[in-house]
């Protein structure tokens, strides 16, 4: 009976110890029988060996990596699983640390000091919905080296196409996971950032994913808020006037109105940066009838109880407030407190306010900055688009 020969399909994993040239990688490397091409393709694993702090240790983990390797291969596991990804060996329990799941908390946790406690709660609460997503794809025992950006275009495919994100939510996937693996670039736990190249598009709305309220509804709305929530219409007005952020506005003091100008301090804002506002006539005059200014100095200016006091309100106050008086006029998800900041612009814009003092009202960091900010509102039309054209 003649034999059947049997097909190769992979080579016997080694470790490759460099001794011309002490600069190179440690790495371990096997060829498998690729299942389209027929030809054989070569992998390196280099997990793991970056931790190691002398070549004793390296050896003892390449010995144990090729045993596990050898094992693996043995039992029926091939590289090429998985959708055509490449996932090296499963983490043993003892080498959970090195696990990107635990990278990444570690990294984050690292940053904890010098973050304000909602951005680190937004961060985290990203990087959990990056992690439940690793859990549903059996990857949250991946070593930090085996993601690639096969992972993460794979990733953002299920926040915009299963999820159905909205542009805002996904950029801020995008901004925490970036930080996050420059991080681990930067202690040799990866070779380059899987999310560099991640391109999401503009957003549909602006840059907060909110539109500006119309003439008709400022008005609708400045009739209810001044009558029903005194200190939320003068909260709206110093946002509408000022260009400030209600996050920003929250933490303001009294001592902070300077003349007619605005101390907006870098603990609070969004750039870090300590900065003056203009205060414009129109806001002065609501603030002289407040009475603002009769208070002590260290008084936040929005504070408990209506007036301003020695303690501010929760970070949502103001957002829960300002809703029901949405639902009431009919205005949808489109629109929220941050709205009278797009409006101010707006108004302003459509009022004559040269570029160049909507930038510096608004704190941006440059005039390009602005001009996209105003485009996202809709302003900045080309007079193309109206202009007289002779009949066809």
């Amino acid at each position: 009976m003649k034999k059947v020969a049997r097909i190769k399909t992979v080579t016997v994993p080694k470790l490759f110890i460099p001794k011309k040239d002490p600069s190179q990688e440690w790495f371990v490397t096997f060829s498998y029988l690729h299942p389209e091409t027929g030809k054989f393709k070569r992998f390196r694993v280099y997990e793991g060996f970056y931790q190691c702090k002398t070549n004793e240790e390296r050896l003892a983990h390449g010995k144990r990596l090729v045993e596990l390797l050898k094992d693996k291969l043995l039992n029926g596991w091939n590289p090429f699983n998985q959708a055509g990804l490449y996932r090296l060996v499963e983490i043993s329990p003892s080498d959970f640390e090195n696990s990107l799941t635990h990278q990444l908390k570690q990294v984050l946790e690292s940053r904890k000091a010098e973050l304000r406690p909602k951005t680190f709660s937004d961060y985290t609460a990203a990087l959990n919905g990056f992690l439940d997503w690793l859990k549903r794809k059996d990857l949250e025992r991946l070593l930090v080296m085996e993601f690639t950006r096969e992972h993460a275009r794979q990733f953002f495919d299920y926040l915009q196409l299963e999820l159905k994100r909205e542009y805002k939510t996904c950029d801020k996937y995008l901004t925490v996971l970036k930080m996050l693996f420059v991080r681990l670039h930067e202690e040799s736990l990866c070779l380059y950032n899987p999310f560099d190249r991640i391109r999401l598009g503009q957003g549909k709305h602006s840059s907060e994913g909110k539109l500006a309220f119309d003439e008709g509804q400022r008005n609708a709305l400045r009739e209810l808020l001044s009558l029903e929530a005194p200190q939320l219409w003068l909260f709206v007005q110093f946002i509408f006037y000022t260009f400030v952020r209600p996050k920003e506005l929250r933490f303001v003091k009294v001592g902070d109105l300077q003349g007619n100008k605005l101390l907006i301090r870098g603990s609070n804002s969004k750039n870090r940066k300590t900065e003056y506002v203009t205060i414009p006539p129109k806001l002065v005059q609501a603030m002289g009838k407040a009475g603002l200014k009769n208070y002590p100095a260290h008084y936040y200016l929005f504070g408990k109880e209506g007036k301003p006091s020695d303690m501010h309100w929760s970070t949502n106050h103001f957002y829960r407030q300002h809703q029901p008086f949405l639902q009431r006029l009919g205005l949808g998800n489109q629109y929220s407190l941050y709205s009278w900041k797009h409006t101010g612009v707006v108004v302003a814009y459509q009022n004559g306010m040269d570029v160049h003092n909507i930038m510096r009202q608004c704190r941006h960091a440059d005039l390009q900055q602005t001009t996209h900010y105003l485009r996202s509102l809709g302003q900045m039309e080309s007079a193309f688009a109206s202009a007289d054209f002779i009949e066809l």
